[in-house]
């Protein structure tokens, strides 16, 4: 009889679980959102990330052409860089920084936490497939939630441009639809959407 009892009521706290987590509508944090389906491109873009003192910031952007259509790959890492046309993700490929850790530190605390290392100084590559669509792109932490936006694609130097101080708005790189886009999108359209509130505050290169 106890055994029924103890079952009835694990049943029940798992039925309230799982119908509180179907009823949840809040969406996943920036940078946390699963990745979407890899799109094989032969164009590819190439980060050179300059890591100083734990500051992590893009020395420059560069395009390369494989020589048959590759994905960008999917691994973890503390930080993504993002290409992104209004809310839309359109892909993603992650990094970490050498003693830095591999992502967010919830629930690493007490005597378990592990050190941490915020003086780092390095030089890393990232690579990332072509994304036409694309109007901006995101460097995230995903540890602290700052993020640095900049306008997208890259200047023919492969410097990056703050989001937001360019004179006016890219246009499409392909100047139509492409990966499933039913046309040119505006500037409406093409423009990050605003922070929630209680958003963390954005790094020193990003946009008011």
């Amino acid at each position: 009889m106890k055994r029924l009892f103890v079952g009835l009521i694990l049943g029940l706290a798992a039925s309230v679980a799982t119908l509180g987590a179907a009823a949840d509508p809040t969406p996943p944090a920036p940078g946390h959102a699963p990745d979407p389906a890899p799109i094989s491109r032969e164009k590819h873009w190439v980060f050179e990330i300059v890591v100083t003192a734990g500051d992590v910031r893009i020395a420059r952007v560069g395009a390369v052409t494989k020589k048959r259509p590759e994905p960008t790959a999917r691994v973890m890492g503390r930080y993504a860089l993002e290409l992104r046309i209004g809310a839309e993700l359109l892909d993603r490929v992650r990094f970490d920084v050498p003693l830095q850790g591999d992502g967010p530190r919830e629930g690493r605390r007490g005597l378990l936490r592990g050190p941490s290392f915020t003086r780092v100084t390095t030089k890393l590559r990232a690579d990332l497939a072509d994304a036409p669509r694309a109007t901006y792109l995101v460097l995230i932490d995903r540890a602290s939630g700052a993020e640095k936006r900049f306008e997208w694609p890259p200047a023919a130097d492969g410097s990056l441009v703050p989001w937001g101080t360019a004179p006016t708005l890219p246009a499409a790189v392909d100047g139509g639809a492409t990966d499933g886009d039913a046309g040119t999108p505006t500037e409406a359209d093409a423009a990050p959407p605003a922070a929630p509130a209680d958003a963390a505050p954005p790094g020193p290169d990003a946009a008011p």
